[in-house]
């Protein structure tokens, strides 16, 4: 019996253990299925949620790729801008708009003096002594100021009488010349509603133009680069037309023909120093002598053959002379004809009692025989000064004369 329990305890003893066996292989198996099942879950997630990285992954490259093209193609865009117009190949797009870092050519432009603004001045303080209120001060001035010149004629504007206004108070210079009679001729002066604001526009509208054709820049460094651009611009040629800064004027190395022998000179400055105690006295007596020995005034006039005379006989007769002594008698005898027209007459001050066109005539003759010298000294400067006078026949320092007779030289080209 003992070994009959014994037996049936063994067999249900091993199948207890077989069953727990089982049951813990079960459990393995399900845990490693769970496991497995779980791990693939993960994997599934891992890989579903893989293509969407991709994919915002390949969305940002292809971003990225269509910024980059983008951008591509705007440098594409922009590069063959750049390359087909640079500003040193192309200098008209340079000037528009002109460059901050550059002074302007209005600035820079060396605009002839206005000779209007003596008159303008003078009828300014006599309405201003009489009218109070500001708007008729200035209507009245700018009336004032037609009276006196003459520019407008029956209302309408006389350009020729703008025109003498302009060119017989400067020293002849041919560019600005041009310039103002084409600058006369564009502006308008239109006065219905005011007169004061209608002459303000005429003449800035005047100075614009000349400004936008200058012919003449201040020297100065800063400047220097503005006529450099302005030129460039403007396609002026670079070779010969500026005079160089480091060469004197010509007047200081041309042996210019003097109006006066020095001998004649001295004998009527001899006479009036004995004759009259006050210099203004001396002077206007130095002017009748000259005047009286030479016969250079008929009739108040300049005799202009007895000019072209006295001065063949100081240049000692050389053929060399002939050609410039008769054109720089022509072109004074022109200019000192704008002298008398009243518009410009009225703006010569008296030089000390001495009549002001022996001054002008003076300047004018040595500016002119200056700037087509025939000889020249011999001073080492003067023969570079000769050099490139042969060069660049065409090429002129130029003096502008004010109508305080303060002369300021310029560099302009002029044709």
């Amino acid at each position: 019996m003992k070994i009959w329990i014994l037996l049936i305890l063994g067999v249900l003893i091993s199948d207890f253990e077989l069953i727990n066996s089982e049951g813990s292989e079960e459990t393995t198996e399900t845990a490693t299925v769970e496991e497995t099942t779980a791990a693939a879950e993960e994997t599934t997630e891992v890989v579903t949620e893989e293509p969407t990285t991709q994919d915002s992954e390949t969305s940002i490259i292809e971003t990225e790729t269509e910024k980059s093209s983008s951008s591509g193609e705007k440098s594409k865009t922009k590069a063959p801008a750049t390359k087909s117009s640079p500003k040193s190949s192309q200098p008209d797009d340079s000037c528009t708009p002109w460059p901050s870092n550059l002074k302007s050519v209005r600035d820079c432009c060396n605009i002839p003096h206005n000779p209007a603004s003596i008159s303008l001045n003078t009828c300014f303080y006599r309405c201003s002594s009489r009218e109070i209120d500001e708007r008729r001060q200035v209507e009245c001035a700018a009336s004032c100021f037609v009276n006196v010149t003459g520019i407008l004629l029956d209302d309408r504007l006389n350009r020729d009488r703008v025109k003498n206004l302009f060119i017989g108070t400067m020293m002849s210079n041919e560019r600005w010349t041009r310039i103002i009679e084409n600058a006369v001729d564009k502006c308008d002066l239109n006065s219905k509603n005011s007169l004061h604001a209608a002459l303000a526009r005429f003449f800035a509208c005047i100075n614009d133009y000349m400004a936008q054709n200058c012919v003449q820049f201040v020297q100065s460094t800063e400047c220097e680069k503005t006529q450099d651009l302005f030129e460039s611009c403007n396609h002026v040629k670079s070779n010969c037309n500026i005079w160089p800064v480091n060469l004197p004027n010509p007047e200081v190395c041309c042996r210019i023909p003097p109006l006066f022998s020095q001998k004649l000179v001295e004998k009527c400055r001899y006479e009036c120093e004995h004759k009259e105690l006050f210099a203004q006295r001396q002077l206007k007596c130095n002017e009748a002598c000259l005047y009286n020995d030479t016969k250079l005034r008929n009739d108040g006039r300049f005799n202009f053959d007895v000019v072209k005379d006295l001065l063949m006989n100081s240049a000692n007769f050389l053929p060399e002379w002939r050609k410039p002594i008769s054109d720089a008698v022509d072109k004074c005898r022109t200019y000192i004809s704008y002298q008398h027209d009243p518009a410009v007459s009225n703006h010569h001050p008296s030089t000390m009692g001495v009549n002001y066109e022996i001054t002008i005539l003076q300047t004018c003759l040595r500016d002119h025989l200056a700037n087509d010298c025939v000889e020249f000294k011999d001073e080492g400067y003067c023969k570079r000064v000769k050099n490139f006078a042969k060069k660049c026949p065409e090429t002129r320092p130029r003096k502008v004369v004010h109508y305080q007779y303060q002369y300021q030289d310029v560099r302009v080209q002029h044709g």
